[in-house]
């Protein structure tokens, strides 16, 4: 029961986290330029609580690296020592296509928004050229 008792408490720390991340970004001079309008929310949880897993290599899609380093800036200057280390397998989000008149919003993995995203700059890729 201390486990999920620690999850519980990591969910709540989480929150307020986010929340002070928000009016961290909203205070600096160009809000708006800083996340380079990706909606983008967080959850830091401790290693010791949750179980998770080994990860194999991942680049992050150049239109995400920004928010991880702006997070990362924030996290390390309000908790010194600390290691973040990143969860895509975890990880998800939505990718709103332009590509008809229709407008399609699609709820992705981390790992099918990076290779989507690649669409952004050539209509084809080998298998080889996406791995």
């Amino acid at each position: 029961t201390s486990k999920l008792q620690r999850m519980f408490h990591d969910i709540s720390t989480s929150r307020e986290l986010s929340a002070r991340f928000i009016e961290w970004t909203n205070s600096k001079p160009d809000p708006a330029s800083l996340l380079q309008g990706v909606d983008f929310s967080i959850m830091v949880l401790s290693s010791n609580a949750w179980p998770f897993q080994g990860q194999g290599a991942f680049s992050v899609p150049s239109e995400l690296e920004n928010c991880f380093h702006v997070f990362t800036e924030f996290y390390q200057t309000n908790h010194e020592g600390r290691k973040l280390t990143w969860c895509y397998q975890l990880s998800r989000g939505e990718v709103v296509t332009h590509y008809t008149k229709m407008r399609y919003t699609f709820q992705v993995s981390t790992y099918q928004m990076a290779i989507l995203m690649l669409y952004n700059s050539a209509l084809c890729y080998s298998v080889g050229q996406i791995q």
